[in-house]
């Protein structure tokens, strides 16, 4: 079985509007790292840099 393979969409001061065409073989991560207001629960350290970031998958 071949592994699924990853992009990782870095955001600051902004918002993804949409990410288009990724074949099903591709898993987009989006790590924001806009996280003032954040719950704490929401969190999770970045796998890029230990950074607190929301990481959301898709």
């Amino acid at each position: 079985m071949q592994e699924n393979r990853v992009i990782q969409v870095i955001v600051e001061g902004g918002l993804v509007q949409e990410i288009l065409n990724v074949p099903s073989d591709i898993e987009i991560q989006v790590l924001d790292y806009d996280v003032q207001g954040v719950n704490k629960e929401s969190l999770e350290k970045s796998p890029l840099d230990g950074q607190p970031c929301c990481i959301t998958v898709y």
